[in-house]
């Protein structure tokens, strides 16, 4: 299955961080540089990803 860019992709903050902007944008120029991929970058809270067992 093809993804269009941009890729979205869902980053989970540290404990007791807030969302900023500049970190979202630093995170999504890091990908494109290393990984040569459009991303549009999701901050979500501290527990929101599910973990593994």
């Amino acid at each position: 299955m093809k993804q269009d860019p941009p890729l979205p992709v869902s980053v989970e903050l540290a404990r007791a961080r807030s969302a900023d902007d500049a970190l979202g944008e630093a995170i999504r120029a890091r990908l494109r540089d290393v990984l040569l991929v459009q991303t549009d970058v999701d901050l979500v809270p501290w527990g929101s990803l599910e973990r593994s067992e």
